[in-house]
């Protein structure tokens, strides 16, 4: 479950169709991401130096849209593995669904910031034997 600030909490197995994702689908999409980002090249707003992945600094929030797909190029996250929740001020939380791993976490909070998002609460869901996490992001500045 993620509990919003609103205390409003959110399913995150019917969220994210957990049941129409094949378990080979869940399996193979559960690693570590920094192997994800090392063969996935970077583009957008992620740039290479010395081997390094370094974010550009976000001035803006890019479109829901715009930042799944810059997420999906970099980590070769589905389509699956996103969500969008309204909240009751009328905004929009993006939430992204990621393996339960430690340094995931960091990687992909460092990359929605690069896109212009922040993270607003976290959940955690096990499926198949294996922990997912769930983080919602809200947006920093109006989105693009």
């Amino acid at each position: 479950m993620i509990l919003l600030k609103e205390d409003v909490s959110v399913d995150i197995e019917g969220l994210f169709h957990f049941n129409s994702v094949p378990e080979e689908e869940l399996k193979e999409q559960y690693m570590g991401l920094d192997f994800a980002v090392a063969s996935s090249g970077y583009g957008g707003r992620f740039m290479m130096a010395n081997g390094k992945m370094l974010k550009e600094e976000a001035l803006s929030t890019l479109s829901i849209e715009e930042t799944k797909r810059q997420m999906q190029a970099k980590f070769n996250l589905r389509e699956w593995q996103f969500a969008t929740l309204s909240v009751a001020d009328g905004g929009v939380r993006l939430v992204v669904l990621y393996p339960g791993i430690v340094q995931n976490t960091r990687l992909i909070t460092d990359a929605m910031s690069a896109c212009g998002w922040s993270s607003a609460a976290r959940g955690h869901i096990v499926k198949s034997k294996m922990m997912w996490k769930a983080m919602s992001y809200a947006p920093i500045f109006p989105i693009c």
